[in-house]
């Protein structure tokens, strides 16, 4: 039978061993060492049981009061709270709420962000992946003295060359987009338009991908290259009609109306966003038509879904708990945590928006 003494590590104990014989987070480990007077009192005695038994010495070093996101210049302030970005910036600010930081915002141009990350003794960076040019994104995230972590899957060439050092979280768009076209197959219909984003974020591209898998599975071949428009079709008669947008309503109005001119319109439409998608519907009920009696639509964010009529089936993506969980992270990484890359499910909300084709 083995004894406590037999868990003890070779080498000087960390901050992870502690967690692993508490059982708790890092996070809490470095809170219950730094702040013990927000630790629960067993969850504090728990760390200070594991602390004795382990021989731990914590390092002496000022504790993070905050955490930097790094935003663009023109960082869209007026609406923080009314989109996807706003969820992941509120779901950053309610960790640190919780925790006794506070989140600052650093622009992208600031001169010197090593100097801002040690004056304001900040855990560490976030970095919107939206938000950053591919130069600035991957001469930010090499340098080995600041603590990054990346908001949204990487690019493929950011993600080879800083394969071992790269932290990032993300949505699984891959699969929530591939469950929207699946549904409304699910619903018989067999012409499918398909509104994307911007080609610039690499959520527009992983979206599209399930796109492909889906319209795959029903022998339907949209290349893998980026796409103006076009019109792809499978011997079994399943239809993919794909338009360009930019992710704002006003392009889902042109999208949509370009969409309803095809010689055979679709009988159901996945827009990349919900805002794309409330500009979709517009374009529907302008045509004469109605949703869902003549065109099924399906958004994704659900952000704006609720409050629209009929109410917008949507991707659910998990935005708060996105940032929440980015900050948990980079907070864990500061107390000197293993590098991780983890992943939220998007989840398909079915409303009132899809119905079976009426033709």
């Amino acid at each position: 039978m083995s004894s406590g003494s037999d868990r003890l590590p070779r080498e000087s104990p960390t901050l992870e061993d502690v967690a692993e014989l508490a059982d708790v987070s890092v996070a809490t480990v470095s809170r219950a060492l730094s702040k013990p007077h927000v630790v629960k009192g067993e969850t504090y005695e728990k760390v200070m049981r594991a602390v004795e038994e382990l021989g731990y010495e914590p390092r002496k070093k000022y504790a993070p009061t905050s955490i930097g996101l790094i935003a663009p210049p023109d960082f869209p302030e007026g609406r923080v709270f009314g989109n996807y970005v706003g969820g992941i910036i509120h779901g950053a600010d309610k960790y640190c709420a919780r925790n006794d930081l506070v989140l600052s915002l650093v622009s992208v141009d600031t001169p010197s962000v090593h100097h801002m990350v040690s004056t304001y003794r900040m855990a560490g960076l976030l970095y919107l992946n939206i938000f950053i040019e591919d130069g600035q994104r991957e001469r930010l995230l090499a340098q080995p003295r600041l603590r990054t972590i990346l908001v949204g899957y990487p690019p493929e060439d950011v993600r080879q060359a800083l394969e071992s050092s790269l932290t990032w979280v993300t949505i699984d768009d891959v699969s929530g987009a591939r469950e929207a076209v699946r549904y409304l197959m699910s619903l018989g219909h067999r012409c499918i338009g398909v509104i994307q984003g911007d080609e610039r974020h690499v959520s527009n591209e992983r979206r599209l991908g399930g796109v492909r898998d889906a319209f795959s599975e029903q022998g339907v071949e949209i290349p893998g290259v980026p796409l103006q428009s076009g019109d792809f079709e499978g011997q079994n008669g399943f239809k993919a009609l794909i338009e360009w947008g930019n992710y704002e309503t006003e392009s889902g109005f042109r999208a949509m109306t370009s969409l309803l001119g095809r010689q055979e319109p679709p009988t159901a439409v996945f827009a990349f966003n919900d805002l794309m998608a409330f500009g979709a519907m517009q374009a529907i009920k302008e045509s004469g038509l109605e949703v869902p009696r003549d065109v099924s639509l399906v958004g994704c964010d659900d952000i704006i879904a609720r409050f629209l009529r009929p109410e917008l089936t949507t991707v659910h993506q998990p935005a708060i708990e996105l940032g929440e969980m980015a900050a948990r992270v980079l907070v864990d990484l500061a107390a000197g945590a293993r590098v991780v890359r983890s992943q939220l499910e998007a989840r398909l909300i079915i409303r009132e928006s899809c119905a079976p084709p009426s033709r």
